[in-house]
C-alpha cells in the first residue's frame, strides 16, 4: 500500500489502496467498499458503547457529568448522584467502602465530554445539556444558601458581641 493511501485514514487508507489497484481483479466492489466501512462502522459503534458504560455513572445511569470518586478502586460518580447518596450513608455506592472526601476525577471529565460529542445523538446531546444546567443551578443554589448561613452566622456573633458589650 502506497504512503498516501496509509495517510488519509486508518478505515480509508488500505480502501483506497484496494480501489486503485492497476489490476482489475485485484481491485474491490463497491459492495465490497460499502461492506468493509460498515463493518468499521459497527466496530467503532461497539467500542464507544463499550467506552459510555466504562463511563456510566451507576447512580443515574447516565454519562457521568463532573466525575467523582471517594473510594481507593475510584469508581467513578456524577458530583451531585454522590452528593446525594453520602448525604444518606457515608460509604461508596460500588464498593461499599467507608469513604474518604469527594475527589474530582478531571481526566475522566475530559474524556467524557470528548467521549458524548461523538457518539451521543442530537436529543441525548441536548438531554445531557439540560442535566448539565440543572447541575450548574444545584451547585449555584448550594453555594447562595452557604454564603446565606455565613452571612446569618456574622450577624448572629455581631448581635451576641454589641449584647455583651451593653
Amino acid at each position: 500500500m502506497c504512503r498516501e493511501c496509509e495517510a488519509v485514514t486508518p478505515v480509508l487508507g488500505p480502501l483506497v489502496a484496494q480501489l486503485l489497484e492497476l489490476d482489475p481483479g485485484e481491485r474491490i466492489s463497491a459492495l465490497e467498499v460499502v461492506d468493509a466501512l460498515s463493518q468499521k462502522q459497527q466496530a467503532a459503534r461497539e467500542d464507544a458503547t463499550e467506552l459510555c458504560e466504562e463511563y456510566m455513572c451507576p447512580i443515574c445511569q447516565e454519562l457521568v457529568l463532573d466525575a467523582h470518586t471517594v473510594c481507593a478502586d475510584e469508581h467513578v460518580f456524577c458530583r451531585m448522584c454522590l452528593s446525594q447518596w453520602l448525604e444518606a450513608k457515608n460509604e461508596c455506592p460500588t464498593c461499599r467502602t467507608i469513604t474518604g472526601a469527594p475527589r474530582r476525577l478531571r481526566v475522566i471529565n475530559n474524556a467524557v465530554e470528548k467521549l458524548a460529542s461523538r457518539v451521543l445523538t442530537d436529543r441525548q446531546r441536548e438531554e445531557r445539556e439540560l442535566r448539565k444546567q440543572e447541575f450548574i443551578d444545584a451547585v449555584a443554589a448550594a453555594e447562595a444558601a452557604y454564603q446565606g448561613s455565613l452571612e446569618e452566622d456574622a450577624l448572629r456573633r455581631r448581635a451576641s458581641a454589641a449584647s455583651q458589650e451593653g
